[in-house]
């Protein structure tokens, strides 16, 4: 939530300054980036233990946050690009907390 109170000032900028159709694909950029620098972090941070399976639903909170953020009440992108740009991060979030944990029940059970 932090990140989209940092968003809302830049996006709000390039509603104003961009035409539309420049405006569409600068929007689909920073959702791109944003979708990419959140998936990274989130294998990063269960591939070091810092997160767990116990996290994925507040992840997957946070994914639907930045769904709606984006489609800002049908007046941002199509609510289809953006959901199923979200979609693939909701699904990289359970992969990870699926493989956090078998690898905590592997590392259990090996003790």
């Amino acid at each position: 939530a932090d990140v989209l109170a940092h968003l809302d000032p830049l996006l709000g900028t390039l509603q104003e300054c961009l035409a539309p159709a420049w405006r569409r694909a600068a929007l689909l950029g920073v959702l791109g980036a944003l979708l990419e620098a959140v998936d990274s972090c989130v294998h990063a941070a269960f591939g070091a233990g810092l997160l767990n399976s116990s996290h994925a639903a507040a992840l997957r909170a946070d994914a639907d946050a930045v769904r709606d953020f984006f489609i800002a009440g049908g007046s941002g992108l199509p609510a289809a690009d953006v959901t199923a740009a979200t979609a693939v991060l909701r699904k990289a979030i359970d992969a990870a907390a699926e493989e956090a944990a078998s690898q905590a029940g592997a590392g259990g059970s090996a003790h």
